[in-house]
């Protein structure tokens, strides 16, 4: 009797929930299938309520133990938003591209945003037209813009960089927003200041005698290869990577001269997709970078 009632109560529950298949998503004791000729239920009851549901192809996982197999819709549109990692010594004008890295259901038609950008003023003065900070050492500065590409850049923060406070900063994306309702994804990014040394709390510059680092590019923007020339002032392990803007390595070289000197080298950027990178040159002591971009 108290069989025929569960099974009762089983077709009562797949009635409840219309067409839709129950289906066991853990392995475990105490499950059975029960059936009639529009329903299936596999699992036991406490696994009907936590574990997957599927109604045609959209299955979905549901319960503690499971995740959302389509957590968002495939026509719903979606964007990340990134800043890089920088590196530069001070006195130099540099560029901090926005990008949109990826994106979907996307391109077409223009697409209006604004964003609010954290960073350290004392390293990093706004130039070239970027509202400025005020005197606040902590700075938030707004910015906004159009875009329609499905990735590329948003908008090119130029700085010029300082001795300062401190060594490094973070490169926040404190808030990003679409007009339209576009599900963003940000990632934040960094600034590092080199050739500084600290002495008793105090940062002070490090004097060169000898110039080093990436002193050439081209073409630029390269297709399948690319000519780089650089200088070594010291003699040691040097290697050479090509990192994307979220910091990424997606090409390394360790084919490098190890003395020091001037030296031409050529590289083959064919498998690398189009968009804008940054070379990373790495001696025994220094950490050298320049900013490419690659066109197929």
């Amino acid at each position: 009797m108290k069989k025929i009632i569960f099974i009762l109560f089983l077709f009562s529950l797949t009635n409840i929930l219309s067409q839709t298949r129950l289906e066991k998503g853990v392995l475990s004791s105490g499950g059975n299938k029960t059936t009639d000729d529009k329903h299936v239920l596999r699992s036991t009851l406490g696994q009907s309520f936590i574990g997957i549901t599927s109604d045609g192809n959209n299955t979905k996982s549901l319960g503690f133990w499971y995740s959302i197999n389509k957590g968002i819709n495939d026509t719903v549109a979606t964007a990340v938003v990134t800043l890089p990692k920088v590196e530069s010594e001070t006195g130099f004008d540099i560029d901090v591209p926005l990008m949109l890295v990826n994106s979907r259901q996307f391109a077409g038609s223009p697409h209006s945003w604004t964003a609010t950008i954290r960073f350290n003023s004392t390293i990093l003065y706004p130039i070239d037209g970027m509202p400025n900070c005020g005197g606040v050492d902590d700075c938030s500065i707004k910015i906004s813009g159009e875009f329609s590409d499905s990735t590329g850049v948003l908008y090119n923060l130029r700085f010029k960089t300082m001795l300062g406070e401190v060594l490094s900063t973070d490169l926040v994306i404190e808030d990003f927003q679409w007009t339209e309702n576009i599900v963003t994804v940000t990632n934040n990014g960094l600034f590092q200041l080199k050739g500084v040394c600290e002495i008793d709390g105090v940062f002070r510059l490090i004097k060169r005698s000898v110039e080093a680092g990436i002193t050439n590019t081209f073409p630029n923007p390269a297709m399948t290869t690319i000519n780089i020339d650089y200088q070594l002032r010291e003699s040691g392990t040097n290697k050479m990577e090509i990192v994307d803007s979220k910091g990424e390595v997606v090409a390394r070289y360790n084919d490098l001269s190890s003395e020091s000197g001037l030296f031409s080298t050529t590289k083959s950027v064919s498998d690398i997709p189009s968009g804008v990178y940054y070379i990373v040159l790495t001696t025994p002591n220094e950490i050298f970078t320049k900013k490419i971009a690659i066109q197929k």
